[in-house]
């Protein structure tokens, strides 16, 4: 094992070299992952959100419409 200076200048061990790199790659896989998908579902939940706010006002709006001018609609012309 290699020496190395500590913080106070005595010589401690350094890190263990077999094995740190695949349980490095799986722990950063496995906080890496989550945080990619959180971070790509909040503009998609909120854009679904977004759009079925505005679908709803635009369902409101037209059934405002059509009740002003459906009756006129339903008069027979013939």
């Amino acid at each position: 094992m290699d020496r190395l200076p500590g913080r106070r200048g005595r010589l401690v061990t350094g890190p263990d070299r077999t094995g740190h790199a695949p349980q490095a790659r799986a722990r950063a896989l496995m906080s890496g992952g989550p945080v990619g998908v959180g971070a790509a579902a909040v503009p998609f939940v909120t854009g679904r959100a977004l759009r079925a706010c505005l679908e709803r006002r635009r369902l409101d709006q037209w059934d405002t419409e059509w009740a002003r001018f459906g009756p006129l609609w339903s008069l027979k012309a013939w």
